[in-house]
């Protein structure tokens, strides 16, 4: 609407991406998801001025693959909830770098961070073989392995609880999200890729 209303020009982002690009696409469109049902869940607005900058004569959208970007929210307990875009895990405590789509990050000052690796998947198996084994459509199987890599790979040092500790696995869960309707409401649960999660 802005664009026709008042002509304004968006510098990069999702409306800049070729047709091509539909898997990136999927991904904005996860994290933009995730923010939406967690501010739902905390009663919380999306803070959208972290992600679009109003300029003179267009708007800027800092959500970019391969730059992280950081959305805050506050839970009633009194713990925190960051999603995180394209998170970088690197330094002394890494041999190879780890970038995952989405990280969501629970900061509890009673216990150990729990961070939750969300990988966007626009591309499933459909193929019989797969269905057969895994109960459903889903990722391919080399995304899977891509998230015991993520889950087993990350290792951080919780900044509340002190910089002196060693740094421990704090991936509670790694995920893949992808496109998928059920035909029979509620079958999914009974796939080895939900039971897995369980």
């Amino acid at each position: 609407c802005l664009i026709l209303s008042l002509g304004l020009h968006i510098e990069n982002g999702p409306l800049s991406l070729p047709l091509k690009d539909l898997s990136l696409l999927y991904e904005y469109w996860c994290f933009f998801a995730l923010l939406r049902l967690a501010a739902e869940e905390t009663g919380q607005k999306i803070p959208f001025k972290e992600m679009i900058a109003v300029e003179q004569n267009s708007l800027r959208i800092h959500l970019q693959k391969g730059r992280e970007q950081t959305i805050h929210f506050c839970l009633s307990d009194g713990r925190k909830l960051d999603i995180i875009y394209n998170p970088l895990f690197r330094g002394e405590n890494y041999l190879v770098p780890q970038q995952p789509d989405i990280v969501l990050k629970l900061s509890d000052p009673k216990q150990q961070m729990s961070q939750f690796i969300l990988d966007a998947k626009y591309r499933i198996d459909l193929s019989p073989e797969y269905i057969e084994q895994y109960g459903s459509a889903g990722p391919p199987e080399e995304a899977l392995n891509v998230l015991y890599r993520y889950r087993d790979a990350i290792v951080d040092i919780d900044p509340d609880k002190g910089a002196n500790l060693a740094p421990k696995r704090t991936v509670a869960h790694a995920i893949a999200l992808f496109p998928y309707k059920e035909t029979i409401p509620n079958s999914f649960r009974e796939c080895r890729l939900w039971l897995a999660i369980e």
